[in-house]
């Protein structure tokens, strides 16, 4: 859903994005603002989503809230990268991280690949202290979850091995090689099995 604010009408109601229905027409979508007057400026304190007619408490708002903020560090961070403006991208990503820390937790999926996609970056500008730093955090988060021998895990070895070869070849070649002991261990481990 894209979401583009604007003010609110004579009923409180803000048109906030667009969503595409089950006919893959697309429709506004309007959010209900009720408020409470305070000096010269209404104080939102409940807003429900005509969509759904779900009321959202405080809290909901600000995770919601956040969650678009994430998503502008994310989205503006990519497009830095893709300018190989790495430095800016990192400050971007590290603000998205700190933000997905306090949203899902030190724990969440979300933040374990936020961590890699720094290291990633710093990676890219030949910092590889300070990539190793935060992939091996970011894959120990993993692990920790799901354990060694699974598809995520191997998934991000190759992931750090193909966005940094072209810059970085025999840092890319360790993580390669790492993806390539995983398979290594699932194909004996399932020969055990069988």
């Amino acid at each position: 859903m894209q979401s583009n604010t604007q003010q609110t009408n004579q009923n409180n109601v803000v048109q906030t994005g667009n969503i595409t229905n089950a006919q893959g027409n697309v429709q506004p979508t309007e959010t209900l603002v009720s408020g409470q007057q305070i000096g010269s400026t209404t104080q939102p304190i409940a807003i429900t989503n005509i969509v759904d007619q779900k009321q959202l408490t405080p809290e909901e708002i600000k995770k919601q809230q956040e969650k678009k903020q994430l998503d502008e560090f994310l989205s503006k961070a990519t497009d830095l990268e893709k300018k190989e403006k790495y430095g800016d991208a990192i400050q971007n990503y590290q603000e998205a991280h700190k933000l997905a820390i306090q949203i899902y937790g030190e724990n969440h999926p979300h933040v374990a690949d936020s961590n890699i996609k720094i290291g990633i970056i710093h990676a890219l500008n030949k910092d590889n202290g300070k990539a190793k730093s935060f992939l091996e955090k970011g894959l120990e988060a993993k692990t920790a979850r799901v354990g060694k021998l699974h598809p995520e895990v191997l998934d991000a070895y190759i992931t750090i091995g193909n966005a940094t070869f072209e810059k970085q070849g025999e840092f890319a070649q360790e993580y390669f090689k790492k993806a390539h002991q995983i398979v290594k261990d699932l194909i004996m481990e399932a020969h055990k099995r069988n």
